[in-house]
Order: structure tokens, then sequence, then C-alpha cells
């Protein structure tokens, strides 16, 4: 381990600078592979150049040159300038990538041809000249020293600034030839191929802001507001000093999958306990405001017991208005059980048993039973929840189970006694 003169890792990317003999990278690289890890090492060695992500590395005698890296199997993968994603970011993609590649390369010359090959992708991918050679201006001034001391792109005395050459205006003119050369061939509107005036001046000296903001539909909105009202900082004595500029729009990154599933805020323990004693094995409300069924529904209950027994019954699942595939309970204002099962949503099949009463159905034994002991009042009656069968398997199955589930809790509830509602098992 001696040899290791440097050990860099991404991922499963690994960059090693090693002080010794072919023979010995061999040795150690067979090492490595007899390990019984369960791991198998492909490497490629070389004197002075090398791979690694998405750079080249170049040994020289006094330092390390890097340029672009490009697998022979990379395919033109850019969007296209005409996909449904917002303009401001399809217009922000060449940039990022030609001063990703100015970043990558030591020397200008480098830049230069890497630009050509880039500027080709974005043309296929029907972006405008303009664009693109605005992106190939900013990329190639990425790097350089302004006169507050910050650079483009970092900040002096953090990074080393990058060798830059200013581009004249003749060397700006060739490219863009090149730029209309490749257009010519994809482009068969003139209107398109318009040559346009490129202005490389800098608006303002002061810093312009960023505005970051989640992606919402008030975009334009947004940009009327800020063009609107921003003179107003702007002629501003001392705040003209540090702004310049309508701020610049930007958006976050939307929540993916990993953010839902592992976020990176912990709940306290109180809380935590609380959901689990709570939310995961009781009745719960669904809280929506137009909701009748909240109002009869038990929440937080998480046990119950028949009417003429002292044993408890523990509810095993989340069962909300809401949860669909349940065996559930109606306990009227007297203590008279009714077991019955739905294949609906729980509200959708209160509201049918609500509906009954008032309207004193002479089909339902609840309602008969609320017409002669309750004067047809719903009033009183609770909703519980017992069984829910989970979606993990096929509905036909699903249908069997909580038949199975209604018939027993019917026999051990004895609702189908003097102290219960049920007359027969009554399927929906």
């Amino acid at each position: 381990m001696g040899k290791l003169a440097l050990y860099r890792r991404f991922i499963d990317d690994i960059l090693i600078i090693w002080k010794g003999g072919w023979d010995e990278v061999e040795d150690f690289m067979a090492h490595i592979n007899d390990k019984q890890w369960g791991l198998s090492f492909t490497y490629k060695k070389h004197k002075s150049i090398i791979e690694f992500l998405d750079l080249t590395l170049i040994g020289t005698t006094s330092l390390i040159v890097t340029k672009t890296f490009q697998k022979s199997v990379d395919v033109n993968g850019f969007l296209h300038a005409m996909s449904g994603h917002h303009p401001t970011w399809i217009q922000n993609i060449p940039l990022g990538q030609f001063t990703r590649i100015r970043r990558n390369c030591s020397y200008v010359s480098d830049y230069e041809r890497e630009s050509l090959v880039l500027s080709r992708c974005f043309v296929e991918k029907s972006y405008p000249l303009n664009n693109i050679l605005q992106a190939y201006l900013k990329g190639h001034n990425y790097g350089m020293v302004s006169c507050s001391g910050v650079q483009n792109g970092m900040v002096s005395g953090v990074n080393p600034p990058l060798p830059f050459l200013c581009p004249e205006q003749d060397h700006i003119k060739e490219h863009f030839k090149i730029l209309e050369l490749l257009n010519s061939s994809t482009f068969s509107n003139k209107a398109k191929r318009a040559k346009f005036n490129i202005s490389t001046k800098e608006v303002g000296t002061g810093i312009t802001p960023i505005f970051s903001t989640t992606f919402n539909k008030g975009y334009d909105d947004i940009i009327e507001i800020l063009n609107k009202h921003w003179p107003i900082l702007i002629k501003d004595p001392w705040l003209s000093f540090c702004v310049s500029g309508t701020p610049r729009v930007t958006f976050r990154r939307a929540p993916n999958l990993k953010n839902i599933l592992v976020p990176s805020k912990l709940r306290s323990q109180t809380i935590l306990h609380q959901t689990t004693a709570v939310s995961i094995l009781a009745n719960k409300r669904c809280g929506h405001t137009k909701c009748l069924t909240c109002g009869f529904i038990c929440p937080h209950i998480s046990t119950f017991s028949p009417f003429d027994s002292t044993e408890i019954f523990s509810i095993q699942s989340l069962i909300s208005c809401n949860t669909s595939f349940v065996v559930y309970l109606l306990i009227c204002p007297c203590e008279r059980h009714y077991v019955c099962q739905t294949i609906r949503s729980l509200k959708c099949r209160f509201r049918e048993h609500r509906t009954a009463i008032i309207r004193n159905d002479g089909k339902s034994s609840v309602a008969r039973h609320f017409s002669i002991f309750h004067e047809s009042n719903p009033v009183g009656i609770k909703l519980v929840g017992i069984v829910h069968i989970p979606p993990h398997q096929d509905e036909a199955k699903r249908r069997r189970e909580l038949t199975k589930a209604e018939s027993m809790w019917i026999f051990k509830l004895n609702s189908m006694t003097s102290n219960g509602l049920n007359e027969e098992l009554e399927l929906f």
C-alpha cells in the first residue's frame, strides 16, 4: 500500500496514482479481485493519459491537463428545442453544457474544438443560432477575472483562473459561419437562418440577484411583477450599488421519488409515537369539510367490544372514510350492533344507511330499528371500521376474504341475536 500515492472514488469509479512498476500494479489488482467480497474490478492503466468520469487526465512534467472525455457510444441526448418543457429551461441547456466543457478543458484550443461538436448537437435539436452562440461566448469567458475580483463562475482566490483568450469579432464571425453551415442542412426557413447582432457588452456593473422558487404556472406573472417594480430598487441610492438589472428567475428541482420515500427531515420521537398509535392501528376521519361520515366515525379508536361481553378486540389497520373493502360495525344509541361489508368507500356505504334511516326504508333492518326506537333520526349512531382487506391480491380473492371476515365478525359480536340488527348475510 505504500505505492499508493493517490486514491479518489466517485460511486463505482476509482482513480489511483501508483508509484511503482506495471508488475506491481498487476499484482495489486489480482490481490483485490482474489478477495471473497463478491466484487470484481475492471481497470485501465496508462503512464500519462487516463479517463475518469467525464474527464481525460493528461499528466505532464509539471501539471495535470484536463479535457472532456466522451465515450464512443455517446449519442445526442439533449432535449429538443420544441419539447414541452419550460422555455427558460430549454434556453439554459446550451449555457450549462458550454460552461461544463470550458471548465473541463485546461486549454482554450481544446474548448474550441469541443464547442464545435457541441454546437452541431444543438443544431440537430433545432436550438436557435443566437442561443448557441451566446452560450458559446459565455462559456468562453468562464473563469475570466473581472475588475471587481469576481470571476465568471468562480470566486477569485478559491479556484485558479482558467487560461482565457478574449474572443475577437473575427473569431465570433467564424464560429457563427460554421453554425450557419451546420444549420443550413437542418432548417429550411430563411427567417430562422437570419444573422443576429451579437453584443458582448455586460449589462450593469453590480450583482444580478437570483430569484429561486418552485416552478408554478404563475411564472409570467412573476416576471411581470419584477419588471414593473424592480426599477424602484435600482433608483434607491443605497441599493443601486448592490444590484443591477432584473433578477434572474430560476426554479428548484421538483421533488422526486427519493424525496418522498426518504425525507431528509426526521420527525421527533413524540410525533412518531403518536402517529404509530393513532394513525396506523385505528379509525380516522378523512377531514373533508363536506364529508357527512366524519361526524359519525369514531376517531382514534383502536379497540372495541361486544355489547354483552367484556372481550376486547383490536383494530389492526388504518381505516378512514375513504377506505374500501372494509368490514364495519354500526352501533345505535341503544348499543345494538350491525355488522356489514362494502367494496366501495366507507363513506359511500354509510351515506346509504343514513338515507335509508331518514326515509324509513322498510327493506333495511337498520332503518326499521331506527324508525321504531329512534324516530328515524340517525343522530347518535356510531361507525367503526373493523377489518380492511389490503389490495395486494386480485379483486376476486379480496371479495372472498371480505365475505369470510364479515361472517366471522357477525358471529363474534353476536349481531344476529336479540342484541344485534343483522338478519342475514347482506353482501354489497
